[in-house]
């Protein structure tokens, strides 16, 4: 599959610069480098959007960057996005290595249909997403959790996933992924969950880091 994206050098200038920018059909992004000085440039946001819904993998999509000083692979970091006229106002990307071990936010689907739900019980799920380490040529598209087996009060930890090969389970292994509960326990727990799902937007709720590097954090240019 083609994952190119062409890359163009742009300064980070200030906002009449990137509103017209953006009337010409590209948006600013930045690539936070690897052990490198990060990189002000333009895309074009349509391109990135057909790759992401094609790929299959979401915001783990590894992307091919050319046009730059180098070709180098990376992947979404944050999306900036106006949601009442529905576009991409700004792109932050982090290159990646093969070598790199990386964390990634992963989907699940569940297999069978708990016995606890057959007795009157409810499948609630506690996260809506596994996070893994990886390296990038190991993400999956997405996990199997089978709940056949769950009764009334049981759930399946992190601890008794089954990891995907190349990757673990960076979590708990104590904590609950989903699991069977009584219907006033469930709107309890579904409850707890919406509360802890990140503000939309946030460059944590997306965001796939490279394990063990460290940085601090750059200074937000002007849009």
């Amino acid at each position: 599959m083609d994952t190119v994206i062409t890359i163009e050098p742009r300064a980070p200038n200030g906002k009449t610069a990137t509103r017209k920018l953006r009337a010409s059909g590209r948006v600013p992004a930045v690539i936070y480098g690897h052990k490198q000085k990060n990189q002000h440039v333009s895309v074009d946001p349509r391109v990135v959007e057909r790759i992401v819904e094609r790929s299959g993998y979401g915001r783990n999509t590894l992307f091919q960057l050319e046009g730059g000083d180098r070709p180098m692979m990376a992947m979404l970091r944050e999306a900036q996005v106006d949601r009442f006229r529905k576009r991409v106002l700004h792109l932050d990307f982090i290159e990646i290595h093969e070598s790199d071990e990386i964390r990634v936010h992963i989907p699940y689907t569940t297999v069978g249909k708990p016995a606890g739900v057959t007795a009157g019980g409810v499948l609630q799920s506690v996260v809506d997403v596994i996070e893994l380490a990886c390296k990038p040529n190991a993400i999956p598209r997405s996990l199997e959790i089978n709940v056949e087996h769950l009764q009334i009060g049981q759930s399946v930890t992190f601890g008794e996933l089954n990891a995907p090969p190349g990757t673990r389970v960076v979590a708990n292994p104590r904590l609950p992924v989903i699991g069977v509960y009584a219907p006033r326990a469930a709107e309890e727990v579904a409850t707890t969950a919406a509360a802890a799902v990140p503000v939309e937007g946030a460059a944590a709720a997306a965001a796939p880091a490279v394990a063990e590097e460290k940085k601090a954090p750059e200074k937000k240019e002007k849009k």
